[in-house]
Order: structure tokens, then C-alpha cells, then sequence
């Protein structure tokens, strides 16, 4: 009696039938003999694979399983890709088209970096189609994604929101930068250089070019004003160097400073920062402090 396995898929049917038909040598090794054959039914394509040599049940199990794999090996490759896609299609309309494309490309790497390339995902599709095969001969691909697989759409929104979450706060952070930058683009710098001298307890010093303290009502108003409000010391010095606007800025760093925080100050200032790690005069300063 022949063992025959019917699929319907609504697209890419065709992948499964190269897939099967380049094991079919492997097969015939362990007493399988397939014939496919496929044409469209409806709105579905049909792929059919038949055993043409006697049914038993050890052949029939392993079939099965090589056929389990060629169906999670095109879910994964192309139709999960494709879920995700319309996950993000769907649920961020509002997003630019290149904005959708960025975050599609850093949620398959995401995806593919906890999956370990998608051999754990593949792994659990595999055996929840075996499973299907394992009492039943029809396979109807896109009823087994929308209802068997049901859990890891759910998960693969899950995970889509999680990237997303992140990617939209880089580019809020990213749009907060480029308002900072324009506005002190528009400011007349107030004073040509200043000397910033940081220390590990997070705290600051604001010096003019000689070193001293910058005489400027406006600073220390601002200065007291914002620490009233819980802000970093961080966010205090970066509103401080905006409020006098410099021409040139240069940051005495400690040995341990944060590199998000240099990076961010990098960004709204661009060419008007150097980097000062240890010169005399704030190993002077900083010993004067302590």
C-alpha cells in the first residue's frame, strides 16, 4: 500500500518540492521510493510525495520526518520572515518605509542571535509538524501557522515590540540630538573655550581657559535651578555647556567616565570637543578639590 502525504500552501509550495526531491536518493537508501507531484488546487497549490514502495511503519516515520523538515526549513526561510514583516506593516504604520526596513533587518538579527541562527526555532517547528504528520496526511501550511503555530506568532509580536520599544527610543534620542545641535548651531558662542574638569564622584567643574571659574549669572542660576529637579550630573553639565554655548570645549576626564556621556556630548558639539585624559592642570585642580 502506498504512503501518501498531501500539502497545501497558498505560495512557495515549489520549495518543498526541490527540497524533497534532492533527499530522494537519501531515502531510496533506507527503502524509500518518492514520487512527487504537484499542481494547483483552488486557491492552494498541492504538493504531493508518495511512497510507491510498500508501506511500513519505520519508512512511514522517517518520511515524515524529512518531510516535517522541508516544511519548517521554507516556514523559516521565507513564510516567518514574512510574518514578521506584516507584524511590523501592520502595528507601525505610522513609521517612514526606511524606518520599517530598519527595524524588519534588526529584528531577524535579533532573532537569529536568540535563536542561535533559528536552529532552536526551527527545532520546535520541526517537532510540532511531526507531530502533525504523525496523525494526519494532509498538511494545509497556512491553517498549521495561523492555528497550530499559533504560540510563536504571538511570540514573534512579542519580540517585534521589544526591538521596536528600542529602536524608537534610539531614534527619539537620536532626534533629541539633532534639536540640541541645531540650537546651539544658532547660538553666538558665549565665551571661546572652556575647561571641564569631571571627577569620579560624577561632579563637575566648569573653568574658563586660565582655569578659573566662569563668572556668569545665567550658569549658576541654571546650575541651582536643575539640580533642585533631580536631573544627573550628567544632564546638568550638558544643559550648562549649552546655556554658555563655547567655541571649543575641553573635557578633563577621571579614570572612569561614562562612554554613552562622552559620546553624547561628542554628538551636539561635533568638532568643538577634545579630550583631556590627564594633563597637570586637572591633576592640579582635582587634587586642590580633594
Amino acid at each position: 500500500m502506498a504512503d501518501k502525504i498531501s500539502i497545501y500552501a497558498t505560495r512557495d509550495i515549489e520549495h518543498i518540492y526541490k527540497n524533497l526531491s534532492s533527499k530522494a536518493n537519501i531515502l531510496k537508501k533506507y527503502g524509500i521510493d518518492i514520487k512527487l507531484y504537484s499542481k494547483q488546487a483552488g486557491e492552494f497549490k498541492l504538493l504531493e510525495c508518495v511512497n510507491i514502495k510498500e508501506f511500513n511503519e519505520n519508512s512511514s516515520a522517517l518520511l515524515r520526518k524529512y518531510i516535517a523538515a522541508s516544511v519548517a526549513d521554507l516556514i523559516i526561510s521565507r513564510w516567518i520572515k514574512r510574518i514578521i514583516w506584516n507584524i511590523i506593516y501592520v502595528n507601525y504604520r505610522s513609521l517612514k518605509n526606511n524606518d520599517k526596513k530598519e527595524l524588519y533587518k534588526r529584528t531577524l538579527e535579533m532573532l537569529q542571535q536568540r535563536f542561535l541562527t533559528f536552529s532552536n526555532l526551527r527545532n520546535e517547528v520541526v517537532k510540532k509538524l511531526f507531530n502533525h504528520f504523525s496523525a494526519n496526511n494532509r498538511l494545509n501550511i497556512d491553517g498549521f501557522l495561523r492555528f497550530r503555530l499559533k504560540e510563536i506568532n504571538e511570540e514573534l509580536k512579542d519580540f517585534v515590540d521589544t526591538v521596536a520599544e528600542e529602536f524608537l527610543l534610539e531614534r527619539e534620542y537620536d532626534d533629541f540630538i539633532e534639536l540640541l545641535k541645531y540650537f546651539v548651531n544658532m547660538q553666538k558662542p558665549k565665551i571661546s573655550k572652556v575647561n571641564v574638569v569631571l571627577y569620579r564622584s560624577g561632579k563637575f567643574q566648569i573653568l574658563d581657559n586660565e582655569y578659573k571659574k566662569i563668572d556668569n549669572d545665567n550658569l549658576e542660576y541654571l546650575i541651582m535651578d536643575f539640580a533642585d529637579n533631580d536631573l544627573t550630573n550628567e544632564d546638568l553639565l550638558i544643559s550648562a555647556l549649552i546655556t554658555i554655548a563655547p567655541e571649543e570645549i575641553k573635557l578633563h576626564l577621571p579614570d572612569y567616565v561614562s562612554f554613552s556621556f562622552i559620546e553624547t556630548i561628542k554628538k551636539i558639539f561635533n568638532n568643538r570637543v577634545d579630550i583631556c585624559s590627564g594633563c597637570s592642570n586637572c591633576t592640579h585642580i582635582r587634587q586642590k578639590k580633594s
